[in-house]
């Protein structure tokens, strides 16, 4: 439990820092770049999330998922799949690039380096987080984006403000990651070493790259085609108004969800009982429902505030779309780190069907919401899909280790109570028009006053576990 912690607590302290910068550069960008080259800027990252997660098709989680004396056999044929579907990326990215980017500098390089950086960080990620090394990984990550951020900052101020210098900025940052990945960890030349000619390819190969492997595609496609598609359904100047809260509500998301759900799985994977499991599950989702809830519900709250201080007058609707999606994310926060219990337990099935049913409601709540009332209209019900299918998958995936909804539910009762309280405070505090921030602090001193009261002894001894996991990396 103490280096589950102790690498949680290397992902969170990157991200935290990463976030931080991220949230100083928005206005820079906002302010200094043209509406539509942020959109297709959001676009191009979102491509490149895209590709990452798909060259593996599963075969890095089926190696990570393996009892740990069994795994090497699974590491020859993970270098042969993500090398062919490398290959393969040229072509789909050039003809990508031929249809939708027609005009945008600097393209076609996007198109040869984006396939071997992704194929290189794949190779580093699959055996470091098997090593569980995510101290590599997050220094990686973090050198990443301050390369992003600090190219973007000096372009704004030094050079022009066209997307051609976003290009340049990405793809820098980009060959930082791969460099960083190599001086911090493992050489890349050990890692071949181990290829053997000999490819096991059994059952549970397949079903993985099936199933795992579907999975990954199409949950990545469900999380980042929304921000590509929106160029085309809402126009390059509107659609940025959707993709920059996405990217903002993603904050807390990265922060308490991917610091946590990266170490998760091969933690899980080594304490697979269900008593073991349950315990580490239950006390997660204690501390995501404790921290998430105020974190979005002060997106919620100060959407306009947040609006007003990062972007311009001329977005008009980003503060809505911030307001509604801070919602959506509050459930993403509860389910993300529940996701990889199903392979975990070999029923990847699940993680197909559920990123299959993502993918769907989202894209049809977002045309749907469009066609129907518009932008805010698809803001709304891509918030509404989205979250539906991420509660049914929360049940789905505490039932896979013997929990019912009510030990679900009985583990968070306190801070439900005390949220109830909460939101009684804040309907009263609306009807007697007291001070927005008045009110505020009145919520959170309550809610926090109230866990305190509560649960006083449980948030201690998770707090204890806490600071000790703040010590490096053993």
């Amino acid at each position: 439990m103490k280096k589950f912690l102790q690498s949680g607590m290397w992902v969170f302290s990157s991200n935290l820092i990463i976030r931080i910068i991220a949230l100083a550069v928005t206005p820079i960008l906002a302010r200094n770049f043209p509406k539509e080259d942020l959109s297709v800027f959001r676009s191009l990252q979102s491509i490149v999330l895209i590709v990452f997660t798909l060259l593996p098709l599963g075969t890095n989680l089926l190696y990570i998922s393996e009892k740990k004396e069994d795994r090497e056999k699974y590491w020859s044929l993970f270098i042969l799949v993500t090398s062919i579907t490398a290959i393969i990326a040229f072509p789909l990215l050039y003809l990508l690039t031929f249809r939708s980017y027609t005009n945008i500098p600097l393209m076609n390089l996007f198109v040869i380096l984006i396939p071997i950086s992704s194929f290189l960080k794949n190779i580093y990620t699959a055996k470091y987080t098997e090593s569980i090394m995510f101290k590599a990984i997050s220094m990686s990550i973090l050198f990443r984006q301050m390369t992003l951020y600090s190219l973007i900052i000096l372009f704004t101020y030094f050079t022009g403000r066209t997307i051609e210098f976003l290009i340049i900025a990405m793809l820098v940052s980009e060959a930082v990651e791969v460099f960083s990945l190599n001086w911090f960890g493992k050489s890349l030349r050990s890692f071949f070493r181990n290829f053997r000619q000999k490819i096991t390819f059994d059952k549970k190969a397949k079903e993985f790259t099936l199933y795992t492997g579907g999975s990954n595609t199409i949950i990545n496609l469900a999380l980042q085609l929304p921000s590509v598609l929106v160029l085309s359904l809402l126009g390059k100047n509107l659609a940025v108004e959707f993709q920059m809260p996405l990217v903002l509500v993603s904050i807390p998301v990265s922060l308490l969800v991917m610091s946590v759900t990266s170490v998760m799985f091969p933690f899980l994977s080594n304490n697979r009982e269900n008593d073991k499991m349950q315990k580490i599950v239950l006390n997660t989702q204690y501390i995501f429902y404790v921290t998430g809830l105020p974190i979005c519900f002060f997106m919620f709250y100060f959407a306009e505030e947040l609006s007003i201080l990062l972007f311009n007058p001329e977005w008009k609707y980003v503060a809505y779309a911030l307001k509604f999606l801070a919602i959506g994310t509050f459930f993403n926060i509860l389910q993300n780190p529940l996701s990889q219990i199903c392979l975990i337990k070999n029923r990847p099935k699940i993680a197909f069907y559920y990123a299959i049913s993502l993918l769907a409601f989202r894209l049809i709540g977002l045309y749907i919401g469009f066609y129907t009332y518009g932008f805010m209209g698809s803001v709304v019900f891509f918030v509404l899909f989205d979250s539906l299918v991420r509660i049914i998958r929360i049940s789905i995936d505490i039932r896979l280790i013997s929990l019912t909804i009510g030990n679900y539910l009985d583990n968070i009762k306190f801070p439900l109570l005390v949220t109830m309280l909460v939101i009684l405070i804040q309907i009263v505090g609306t009807f007697s028009n007291i001070n927005n921030y008045l009110l505020f602090g009145a919520m959170s001193i309550v809610y926090l006053f109230g866990i305190y009261i509560f649960d006083k002894h449980r948030a201690y001894k998770l707090i204890f576990s806490l600071k000790n996991g703040m010590k490096n990396e053993g």
